[in-house]
């Protein structure tokens, strides 16, 4: 698995050799969720030819109110508007042959601070989330989305205190038992501040995979990552099982992108 983030406007690690792909917001603003497939086979198919077999979006995320920190990075202002392009888009990206990845579970759109510094904190109920922010996830599950990243969100109503992406409450509760979902669990970059600079690469693994997330995203040191993850199995504190669980839906994800890829003819 490579993985990229190449969402569209503010968000292009390629730039040279590649075309432009327009942000979120001005695709979600045509209204035409046919374009919105279209950018996103486009790019999924320039990624595929750089050998990325993974995109770090769509954003999933809903900000009513035009305040949160995500800006153009997000689709619409209205729930469902957002949830027809984000599930538009995981079909353009699945027929380029790559990997969509809707992000951040549970919705960082409607909470007020950056999660890449501090710890945002979503007051609404578990029954207004699933009115409101979950929609787009509901809906993009729902269409197949393979792999959902898990957000460093607090949600007062599930682990006060706690980043979702590492909240058995969130991951295991909401996202797969409650939504349903099966598929590859990623955590947002470990090196962000709600992870990093509260719990460190070796803790912010571990407690990662106890949550249900099947891959720890970018952590700042791995090796410490790793050897955190073979103490806490030989402690005892995390199950070979949990691994192993993690390890069959990673391996499940590669076979599901050989056959997108044979599909698309992208390679």
């Amino acid at each position: 698995l490579v993985s990229i983030d190449q969402e569209g406007g503010a968000v292009q690690r390629l730039s040279v050799g590649v075309e432009p792909v327009p942000s979120a917001a001005s695709v979600g603003a045509t209204g035409d969720r046919r374009y919105a497939r279209q950018v996103a086979r486009a790019n999924g198919r320039s990624l595929a030819d750089v050998g990325a077999t993974m995109v770090m979006a769509p954003v999933a995320d809903v900000d009513p109110t035009g305040t949160s920190a995500l800006g153009s990075r997000v689709y619409s202002a209205d729930f469902e508007s957002a949830a027809g392009a984000v599930v538009a888009t995981v079909k353009g990206y699945l027929r380029a042959g790559v990997l969509p990845v809707v992000k951040h579970f549970p919705g960082l759109g409607t909470v007020a601070g950056d999660s890449h510094v501090s710890l945002p904190v979503q007051t609404k109920s578990v029954r207004e989330l699933k009115r409101t922010d979950l929609r787009p996830f509901r809906k993009a599950i729902r269409a197949g989305a393979p792999v959902v990243m898990t957000g460093h969100v607090a949600v007062e109503a599930l682990e006060p205190g706690v980043p979702a992406s590492v909240s058995p409450a969130v991951v295991q509760g909401l996202l797969r038992d409650d939504l349903g979902f099966e598929g590859v669990a990623v955590t947002d970059s470990q090196g962000m501040g709600p992870i990093h600079a509260r719990y460190g690469s070796a803790r912010g693994a571990v407690l990662s995979l106890l949550a249900g997330n099947d891959l720890v995203l970018n952590s700042p040191f791995p090796r410490r990552a790793w050897r955190a993850v073979q103490d806490a199995v030989a402690s005892g504190e995390l199950a070979e099982e949990r691994l192993a669980e993690a390890a069959t839906r990673v391996v499940a994800l590669r076979l599901y992108l050989d056959r997108l890829v044979d599909r698309s003819g992208s390679r």
